[in-house]
């Protein structure tokens, strides 16, 4: 339990009581019945027995003795009863409340203003300003505990901070602890007073008695001296047990001021003011709550926030629930079942818009995304985003430019130019242009929106360092010249590598080489070069940019060979595909670890963990069968460009959805650490160890270079969908694997990132397998590079070696972009000239889902507090002082949770009471006996 949700225990709402314990347990009406039936039964024994055995003596005499006899008797029956003295505490869990407060990209939004157009704090800047000023915290604390989470792209909001209840200054103050003990004080004084004066009136009545009372002459007007003795006697010892006990822990005479009061110790006074001493918070400024409230989220999952709190409050002392938002929920739950979720719970959502619903007319080019790299002859498209608000049935121009890169002087020429229907307002309008590369080398395409003739909008954007404004995007292209040198391996001649083999052969941009393990010498095949034995010359072999790997018979290379191998992909960028069979593969992988040294290494290079020796697993996964089975790719699969089908995500999916499947798999125990699963084998009947279904395509990098996994060489069979499908899928998968290739602009290294298109908020993994001076690997413990940003502003990044790595010279680091734009990362290696700088571009969006209608949602903000019972606050958090309209704070009613609890029961008073009962009860007795004595009693 956090401290802000410990129960406080208020000075107010502690009281002394003082309950007869044996009454609690007649809990039935006839206890109660017999109880009195037996006090009346015994009483009027008593009477009955008095007056029969007292009728020769007077009557202040024969009632003296019967006032005696029912005092014992009452003294009994108090004991028998069993008086206690307790302090009831009530506790008191504090009222809580929730902020939670949106962090999403729309939040960053300047809402201009409906006059004059003028733009001031974003968002997320008016929320900022009101939480650091405090004012309203500190008002809102005076009545409950608050709790401030932020929320965005995540289901469960993630807690900044907690503030407890502010306690009022006089509660718990030692002042009033003081002043109250000295009224009851004066109390028992006052009561000690009376029992000596009634102590007084006994001696005086006694003595009346004893000079008066015996003498029969006088006696029957004297003896009523002896029964006002007795009373008075009793009622002094009853006042003084009063007196006593009302102040258990002080001397009756000490109280009188005849004894010495004891002093307190001054210790315990202290512990007392330090126990009751309210616990300072101290509030965030601007700058905290400005890095904490950070607008970076791609997606607003306001219903999943909701919800996730009400589930951790349900049932608790809880007030409500503060939105600070623009209402732009684009994800996760909806509105209308997080509200039903709250109104079950019976939490009230008290959401505060934070934005505008104007919208001035205004146009601007969203984003431009584009393929970073293109080859000669090979068609590709560029996708443009365009955002109009106001312009609802007008028309746009949009032009799309191209000019050499490096080249800042040269005339854009016009690639195309789209007519643009508006439809609605506030819309993202996608558009596509289709066009062929230019001459090899690197482009700028420049995308430019033309506002509608007649119409005026205003500029709000000024030109950035990279002259992009709002009306203005660039994408980078590079066209690459090179042809990619690919090395064919396969254990035998299957149909997957017979298809693959005659398709790389009649594409002019590969250099095909081929070395099949169950070819003889003078085979014909289909290649630029062929191999019988493994090309094992390292300065032939460094040169490829891709092998393919067909069930190789790996064993029947050398560990040298294999060694090359591995060092070609962690320090050459190589790519290799490895494409799993029935033959030479459960040979090899079932092998331990140790066993072979060749097998190691092949392990390592794998992204896939396999199935070891020994193991309880009989199976190495399937092959053949009657029936196909569809990949079920995953979300790295659906959003890998290098697996699309068509030319984006949706089309793709369903092309995907078309293909029959494949027949067989071979089975592997996992993926590896940091590797990519891309789509597994459906079928739910063949599941993994962990009772997942089996992996079938997957990734991972390894040193500087990537290997690619595939269950089985079954994706011949997407030629029954579509001829060029085969054809297209290897082809962008080389060039996917061998993109390191392209990357080394240094002999001494390579940099790479895991995404080179990303959006605002998303966590981007920068690797980098470096040598040094004497191209061995480098072992230093990190090297420094440098982030620039969109801006043109540069951040030191430091990269760190990789501890878990098998090889030496690995580096790796992450950091989180923060706007859209194009980033650069440059990384000198140690020692190295200028011209060895590694640099990779990435370029980061901001998210389409936030951009799509950045206006506040007050629709729905007000559902939320209508189906709850709460209230929407329009325009922001409200003047916490505002008259007239009732404000945010005291519109949320506390709700603190109050139990009552008995304590345990004071000893010191037990005991005092247990001795004065027994003096009552030996001193009635006494006297009863003595006067009857006296009176020549029996």
């Amino acid at each position: 339990m956090n401290s802000w949700m410990t129960p406080s225990l208020l000075l107010g709402q502690e009281r002394t009581v003082l309950r007869f314990n044996r009454l609690q347990l007649l809990s039935e009406g006839w206890h109660w019945l017999v109880m009195f039936g037996v006090f009346a039964l015994i009483m009027a024994y008593v009477v009955l027995m008095y007056r029969r055995d007292s009728q020769d003596l007077s009557r202040g005499v024969r009632w003296s003795l019967v006032v005696l006899r029912v005092s014992a008797f009452t003294a009994i029956l108090f004991f028998f009863l069993d008086l206690e003295r307790g302090v009831e505490r009530k506790l008191v869990i504090d009222s809580r409340v929730a902020i939670l407060v949106d962090v999403s990209q729309s939040m960053a939004r300047q809402d201009p203003d409906p006059t004059t157009g003028a733009t001031g704090l974003t968002r997320i800047g008016l929320v900022v300003e009101a939480l650091a000023d405090s004012e309203f915290l500190r008002d809102l604390r005076q009545q409950h505990a608050v709790s401030i989470y932020r929320f965005g792209s995540t289901a469960i909001p993630e807690l900044l901070t907690s503030l407890p209840k502010e306690q009022q200054a006089s509660v718990g103050s030692s002042d009033d602890e003081i002043k109250k003990l000295a009224v009851v004080e004066g109390r028992a004084k006052t009561t000690a007073y009376v029992g000596f004066g009634l102590l007084t009136l006994t001696l005086f009545s006694g003595i009346v008695y004893l000079l008066f009372g015996r003498n029969v002459k006088q006696g029957e007007g004297a003896s009523w001296a002896l029964l006002v003795a007795m009373v008075a006697a009793i009622a002094a010892v009853v006042v003084l047990a009063v007196a006593s006990l009302r102040v258990p822990h002080t001397n009756v005479l000490a109280l009188m001021g005849w004894l010495p009061t004891p002093k307190i110790d001054a210790a315990d006074d202290e512990n007392l003011n330090e126990e009751t001493e309210t616990k300072r918070v101290v509030y965030w400024d601007v700058d905290k709550w400005s890095l904490e409230l950070n607008p970076q989220a791609n997606e607003t999952r306001l219903g999943d926030a909701i919800k996730a709190i009400v589930q951790k409050e349900r049932g608790g002392p809880f007030a409500g629930i503060i939105i600070l938002t623009d209402g732009g929920s684009n994800a996760g739950s909806s509105l209308d079942v997080a509200a039903t979720t709250a109104q079950d719970a019976r939490i009230r959502l008290f959401p505060v818009g934070i934005g505008s619903t104007f919208q001035p007319r205004d146009v601007r080019a969203v984003d431009l995304e584009a393929p970073q790299r293109v080859y000669p002859g090979d068609s590709f498209r560029l996708k443009a985003y365009v955002q109009a608000f106001g312009l609802d049935g007008r028309n746009l121009d949009v032009n799309l430019f191209v000019r050499p890169e490096n080249d800042d002087n040269a005339e854009p020429v016009l690639v195309d130019t789209r007519a643009v229907e508006i439809v609605g307002d506030a819309t993202t309008v996608p558009i596509e242009f289709e066009t062929d590369p230019p001459e090899g080398g690197k482009w700028i395409y420049i995308l430019e929106i033309t506002p509608p003739a007649g119409v005026q909008v205003k500029q709000t954007g000024e030109d950035d360092e990279k002259g992009e404004t709002r009306y203005r995007r660039f994408a980078h292209v590079e066209v690459v010249l090179d042809e990619s040198k690919v090395l064919l391996i396969a254990g035998g001649a299957t149909r997957e590598y017979r298809f693959l083999r005659n398709a790389l052969h009649r594409d002019s941009d590969v250099s095909l080489h081929v070395l099949l393990q169950t070819a003889e010498p003078g085979t014909a095949q289909e290649g630029d070069e062929l191999y019988l034995d493994f090309p094992d010359d390292p300065e032939k072999f460094f040169d490829f940019d891709c092998i393919i790997a067909f069930d190789v018979d790996w064993l029947a290379f050398t560990e040298s060979d294999i060694r090359l191998l591995e060092r070609w992909v962690a320090e050459k960028a190589g790519g290799l595909i490895v494409v799993t069979g029935p033959v030479f593969t459960p040979e090899w992988s079932r092998m331990g670890r140790g066993s072979d040294p060749r097998v190691d290494l092949l392990k390592g290079l794998y992204p896939v963990q396999f199935i070891g020796e020994g193991s309880a697993v009989l199976t190495v996964g399937k092959v053949g069968g009657n029936v196909p089975w569809p990949l079920q790719f995953t979300r790295d699969g659906l959003t890998a460009k290098f697996l699309w089908l068509k030319d984006d995500a949706i089309s793709s999916e369903e092309a995907w959805a078309e293909f029959d499947g494949v027949f067989g798999y071979f089975a592997v125990r996992d993926s590896k650490q940091g590797a990519a699963v891309y789509a597994r084998f459906s079928d739910p009947d063949e599941t993994s160890l962990d009772n997942r279904l089996p992996i079938y395509l997957a990734g991972q990098f390894y040193g500087s270079g990537r290997v690619f996994f595939q269950a089985s060489g079954e994706m011949w069979r997407l030629r029954a969908l579509d001829p060029e499908y085969f054809a297209q899928y290897y082809t962008k998968l080389i060039r996917w694997v061998s993109q390191g290739r392209l990357l080394r602009d240094s002999s001494r290294g390579v940099l790479l990132v895991d995404k080179e298109r990303c959006f605002v908020g998303d966590i981007v993994t920068v690797s980098s397998v470096l040598t040094d001076a004497q191209f061995r690997p480098l072992n230093d413990e990190t090297v420094e590079g440098q982030l620039v940003s969109p801006d043109g502003s540069r951040t030191a990044l430091t990269l760190r070696a990789l501890k878990d790595s098998s090889r030496e010279g690995e580096y790796q680091t992450q950091f989180t972009v923060t706007t859209n734009g194009d980033y650069q990362i440059e990384l000198a290696p140690p020692e190295s000239r200028l011209e060895e700088l590694l640099t990779v571009d990435i370029i980061v969006s901001s998210s389409k889902a936030e951009t799509q209608d950045p206006l506040l949602n007050e629709a729905e903000l007000e559902m939320l507090a209508t189906r709850t019972s709460g209230r929407y606050f329009a325009n922001g958090l409200p003047e916490t002082g505002s008259a007239g309209d009732a404000n945010l704070v005291s519109t949320i009613a506390p709700n603190d949770q109050e139990t009552v609890m008995s304590g345990s029961p004071d000893r010191r008073f037990k005991e005092m009471l247990m001795g004065w009962l027994m003096a009552l009860l030996v001193g009635v007795l006494s006297m009863e006996w003595l006067i009857r004595r006296l009176s020549k009693l029996a």
